[in-house]
């Protein structure tokens, strides 16, 4: 996972009431390293990075009440992909009942295509979903993941949870093959309403390493491409920020 700090820069008023606050002293609880894309630089698979395969559902829920009791105000749920574990909905009902203030899960988003997995969700106490989405088209984003379908199941599912009235943000892996296609991605999250855009700097990690040569593209080469889908986002109300693989820092794009 991507370690997220604070942030610089652009700070536009967001016109919109989708739009999701900051996030307030996060923790992440990373419960399963199981997935059903297979992304060509999906670091969960380092072995020096991840967790055994999963966590089973007393000790998730033993971390949920922990950070509870911590006071914690805002907590992550990822993985993997946990939304295709059956114990989700009591992972979230205990964040909620325990006093935890905003609850996230971040996922890839294809189960949020089924609606009534959504309202499950939500009224297990889901407060924010980020959704994974490595490009504006099928053939860049399935190219990417490795998985048939699964572009159409994280737009619908993008599209899903903001009508269930969750605050929505999309997570963005920079490569070679979808770079020069951001600005094409800010029609699409415009009309889901996704509040925050976070652009991640390829790390070396896990399936990164293996395909680096393939997938990484320097810097200065995306960072014109990367500012101009910022100012088409802001817009839109849309916030942009870049998680820079160096110092894993996360900054708003200026």
């Amino acid at each position: 996972m991507l370690a997220l700090s604070a942030a610089h820069g652009l700070r536009r008023r967001r016109r919109h009431c989708y739009c999701d606050r900051p996030l307030k002293t996060p923790a992440t609880i990373a419960a399963d390293t199981r997935c059903n894309n297979a992304c060509r630089f999906c670091e969960v698979v380092d072995p020096t990075t991840a967790t055994p395969p999963y966590l089973d559902d007393d000790a998730v829920l033993a971390l949920v009440a922990e950070q509870a009791e911590a006071g914690r105000q805002t907590l992550i749920f990822t993985g993997g992909e946990l939304t295709l574990r059956k114990p989700l909905l009591g992972w979230l009902e205990a964040a909620k009942s325990g006093g935890i203030d905003t609850v996230v899960l971040r996922t890839n988003g294809r189960m949020l295509a089924y609606k009534a997995f959504v309202e499950q969700i939500r009224t297990a106490g889901v407060d924010r979903v980020e959704v994974a989405l490595h490009g504006p088209t099928p053939e860049v984003h399935e190219w990417l993941t490795r998985a048939e379908g699964s572009f159409s199941q994280a737009l619908k599912g993008l599209r899903n949870v903001a009508r269930a009235g969750c605050a929505t943000a999309v997570n963005t892996v920079l490569t070679r093959s979808n770079y020069r296609h951001l600005s094409q991605f800010v029609p699409l999250l415009a009309r889901a309403r996704v509040g925050t855009w976070v652009l991640h700097e390829l790390r070396p990690l896990g399936d990164g390493v293996a395909n680096r040569a393939q997938l990484q593209a320097p810097w200065p080469m995306m960072q014109v491409y990367v500012r101009r889908a910022a100012k088409l986002a802001a817009r839109h109300g849309i916030g942009v920020q870049l998680v820079r693989a160096a110092s894993a820092q996360q900054d708003d794009v200026r």
